[in-house]
């Protein structure tokens, strides 16, 4: 039967595979999903074994200036970033506020982030709120 140049027919069995053809495919399939599983949980534990990290941080290179109150500014390095936080580096090593402003012109951001840690000069921070600079 045709309806609009599209021939229609029966639907034909498909042939049924010899059991043992069958079964070799399968244990080919269960095995490259066990290899596949066993590679995502490697590259997943490497991540967390080397920074213990929930998201990949990227490298990067901008300046930017951090405004502690008001009248109190530095400004300092963007050495890598990720979705949730950055990673600073100040010229001096002094005590940081737990919040501050942070302003990245190159990358049109504004926000307020919070310490989450303090190494000397370098300082991780974390993106509590963000507005794209116009």
């Amino acid at each position: 039967m045709a309806i609009l140049g599209f021939k229609f027919g029966r639907k034909r069995a498909e042939e049924a595979l010899d059991p043992a053809v069958e079964a070799a495919l399968r244990m080919r399939l269960g095995e490259r999903l066990k290899a596949v599983e066993k590679a995502r949980r490697a590259d997943g534990a490497a991540i967390m074994r080397d920074d213990a990290r929930k998201c990949r941080r990227e490298p990067a290179y901008r300046i930017a200036s951090a405004m502690f109150e008001i009248g109190d500014e530095a400004s300092c390095r963007v050495i890598d970033q990720s979705y949730s936080g950055l990673r600073l580096a100040f010229h001096d090593g002094a005590d940081f506020p737990d919040e501050f402003a942070l302003s990245i012109p190159t990358l049109r951001f504004i926000g307020i982030v919070r310490k989450a840690w303090q190494d000397e000069n370098v300082v991780g921070v974390s993106i509590l709120r963000w507005n794209d600079a116009v």
